[in-house]
């Protein structure tokens, strides 16, 4: 690829126990940004509520996963203008080329995105699976990610980065996560219901396209 088309995302995911007497569960918020301004700009974010019991590993792969989906619906838009033919999925020399990196600054998730998900990959198949044979932790949301990537990769060539940074290279996702679980926080303790979509899943902007059925 001499000259990609570039995304950059920063994405951060946040969990906040909810640390009363007799109420056990977390609340949980993911964000993802896009572009190298570090403190405006376009965000997409996603709400886990108690149902899901979200840890600080779910809610930072899911952050991975957010700007996955909304890498492919921008590549899905730029790939087939309104009104054109679909083009063939199997013609690699008429796919554009991009380069999607991705800035976090989870170990958990660079480790799962940069080692263990390019080790699953077994004869052309996605197989989540521990040497020592025991369950894979949040198979399903590394599942997800696997399918959101094949369908980037049907629509052009695409090379794959993620970076481990400085919470300050990340730090317009940490705020809206922040903001945001502040409120989910206040609501319950004022006893407000909030109302979610879906899986039990809220989407502050935008749509993430996960499914966790």
């Amino acid at each position: 690829m001499a000259n990609p088309e570039r995304l950059l995302f920063r994405v951060y995911g946040m969990v906040q126990t909810l640390g009363r007497p007799g109420v056990d569960g977390a609340l949980g918020c993911c964000a993802a940004t896009i572009g190298n301004n570090l403190e405006e700009g376009e965000y997409e974010a996603v709400e886990l509520t108690i149902g899901e019991r979200p840890t600080y590993d779910r809610a930072e792969i899911i952050a991975v996963s957010i700007a996955l989906q909304w890498a492919l619906r921008i590549i899905g838009e730029a790939d087939t203008p309104r009104g054109a033919k679909k083009r063939d999925d199997n013609d690699v020399n008429k796919k554009r080329d991009f380069e999607i990196t991705i800035y976090t600054d989870s170990r958990y998730a660079i480790m799962a995105m940069n080692y263990w998900m390019p080790h699953w990959m077994k004869d052309g198949k996605f197989v989540p699976r521990n040497s020592n044979h025991t369950p894979v932790r949040n198979k399903d949301l590394f599942q997800d990610i696997a399918d959101i990537r094949d369908e980037i990769l049907k629509l052009a060539n695409v090379t794959f980065m993620y970076e481990q940074v400085p919470r300050a290279e990340v730090q317009k996702a940490y705020e809206i996560c922040y903001g945001n679980l502040d409120e989910q926080m206040k609501d319950q303790e004022l006893g407000k219901p909030r109302v979610y979509s879906g899986a039990d899943t809220s989407l502050i902007d935008g749509d993430s396209g996960m499914n966790r059925s």
